[in-house]
């Protein structure tokens, strides 16, 4: 394993030298200001004509150094070559300035100290040494070419121009030692010795970047250990935080040298595979496990880019929804209370990304368990529908943000990946252990009475009883709910528009059922999502 933060692109660091280039820039038509009055003072002396083309001249550098500020040369490889370039045009310029106007017994030589300044606030340190050398080789050789080289205030200055470089020099490597020691800390865990949050992300932006550019896979794995938490209660936490470190001890020895391993928080983390695909997913989570196996079990949830995700926040929702999938899929898993308290996250979690601010997922669980009660179903069952009902979107993870947050209406291609992706949540809870009937009943729960909705065309009493409710409840919660493209139903009016659409799309009786629970409610004028309905 390289260092850290190996492999990321400092954004910061990008943006502070892109400002010192502004400061730069400004600073040299400062020069210019101070030049003109200069110029304008002594306009009596000779050769006034040839400092005005020089100040131009030095007017000119500042301009397209600016102008060229945002390319590939100033923010790329060339950059050191860029800066030097301009430095060498300005100490050129201001070695000219001097010999027109008095040589080495001119004031404007002690513009030489100006780039020297400016260099060290964020010049590479060569760049800087190489910027005074230039410049006492001018202020040298001007002396030597004037004849005034044995003047007895020519060393002195020449010396002090070497301590300024010097100094700046040692300022200038001072700074990055202590910026490279500041961002190695700003993206290191501290306990762990790993990336932490930050740059993880930070450095899988970097390699999404090369994988769109080269055209190659990247894999993104998401691990949580199990049962954590008892090894803080049972042996405190010096024992939690002594197998936190040695759980990134074990995964970088098995990692190559390429992939990077992050600790996102607690006991979650992310290993990201450059290189590696879907396909070769499954055996690098299989590894880590069995390496883990030797003080803790882990559950590890995989997504890889391009196929599973194009952007980092699709590809961190897909394995982590995954990760919790299979911590799910296990025997006890799903039972009693910490059903409801697990389908409630996901519930918030999906709401959270949506465009609506209401508590969705809730309010249709809250519906759908009201109209279940009217229904008479049993209360075994009702709470199982009260599940369905937090988990009906759970599908939505896999979706992008800019499609959850569209302010507009979705057009036809974008309602087939919405519905797809419901399938897919169904398909996702299938796999959980004790949750098939609850993936059955969202699977269906767009199935509409008369045959006309999808995924699988069912109608009627082919439809569970379940998903005919859920489909009712998630609609009328949706009527109810303001959008930024239109304004909340009353409840009135969201009834009367379900029951209006007969038994087309809706089931009747649930419908009714729907009805009577809100004509018995105190307040009628409150969505039902508002609160719990109670049998």
């Amino acid at each position: 394993m390289g260092a850290p933060g190996a492999g990321i692109i400092d954004l910061s660091l990008l943006r502070v030298q892109a400002r010192m280039v502004q400061v730069h820039v400004w600073l040299t038509y400062a020069v210019c200001a101070v030049l003109a009055g200069f110029i304008a003072s002594t306009w009596d002396q000779p050769r006034r004509s040839a400092l005005v083309a020089l100040a131009g001249g030095y007017f000119l550098v500042a301009t397209v150094a600016a102008l060229t500020a945002r390319s590939r040369a100033a923010h790329g490889r060339y950059r050191e070559a860029w800066l030097l370039l301009w430095s060498a045009a300005e100490v050129g310029l201001i070695a000219g300035f001097v010999v027109v106007d008095r040589a080495v017994a001119s004031p404007l030589a002690l513009l030489f100290f100006v780039p020297l300044l400016i260099a060290a606030l964020s010049y590479p340190v060569l760049l800087v040494v190489a910027i005074g050398t230039m410049e006492m080789i001018a202020y040298v050789g001007i002396s030597a070419d004037t004849g005034t080289f044995d003047s007895p205030y020519v060393p002195l200055f020449a010396f002090s121009i070497g301590v300024a470089a010097l100094a700046c020099s040692w300022q200038a490597h001072i700074h990055e030692e202590q910026r490279t020691e500041l961002v190695e800390r700003s993206r290191t865990d501290p306990l762990t010795g790993c990336l932490n949050r930050r740059g993880f992300y930070e450095r899988l932006e970097a390699e999404l970047d090369a994988g769109r550019r080269l055209a190659r896979e990247v894999t993104v794995l998401m691990l949580d250990l199990d049962a954590f938490k008892a090894v803080n209660d049972s042996q405190g936490h010096v024992a939690g935080d002594e197998l936190l470190c040695w759980t990134v001890q074990a995964l970088e020895g098995e990692v190559r040298p390429m992939d990077a391993v992050g600790r996102l928080g607690g006991d979650e983390f992310a290993v990201l595979l450059p290189t590696c695909g879907a396909h070769q997913a499954a055996g690098a989570a299989a590894r880590l496990r069995a390496v883990l196996a030797a003080r803790v079990t882990a559950s590890i949830g995989s997504a890889s880019f391009p196929s599973e995700g194009g952007d980092s926040d699709a590809l961190m929702r897909c394995a982590d929804a995954r990760l919790y999938g299979e911590k799910m899929d296990r025997p006890g898993a799903w039972r009693g209370e910490h059903e409801v308290s697990w389908a409630t996250a996901f519930g918030r979690a999906v709401d959270g990304r949506m465009a609506s601010p209401d508590k969705h997922s809730q309010g249709v669980a809250d519906v759908a368990e009201g109209i279940a009660a009217d229904l008479g179903l049993a209360p075994e069952r009702r709470e199982r529908l009260r599940l369905a009902g937090l988990l009906h979107d759970v599908g939505f993870v896999l979706l992008s943000e800019d499609l959850l947050m569209r302010p507009g209406p979705l057009t036809p291609e974008e309602r087939v990946r919405v519905n797809q992706a419901r399938i897919d949540g169904a398909t996702l809870l299938s796999e959980i252990e004790g949750l098939a009937d609850v993936a059955d009943w969202i699977r269906h729960s767009h199935e509409h009475f008369d045959g006309s909705g999808g995924p699988d065309g069912l109608a009627a009493e082919g439809i569970p009883l379940e998903s005919r409710v859920l489909l009712v409840a998630d609609s009328y919660q949706a009527m109810t709910s303001a959008r930024p493209y239109r304004p909340a139903l009353t409840p009135q009016a969201a009834l009367a528009r379900l029951r209006a659409a007969g038994e087309g799309q809706f089931d009747p009786a649930c419908v009714e059922a729907l009805v009577a629970h809100f004509d018995a409610r105190r307040n009628p004028g409150v969505g039902l999502g508002a609160e719990r309905s109670v049998a």
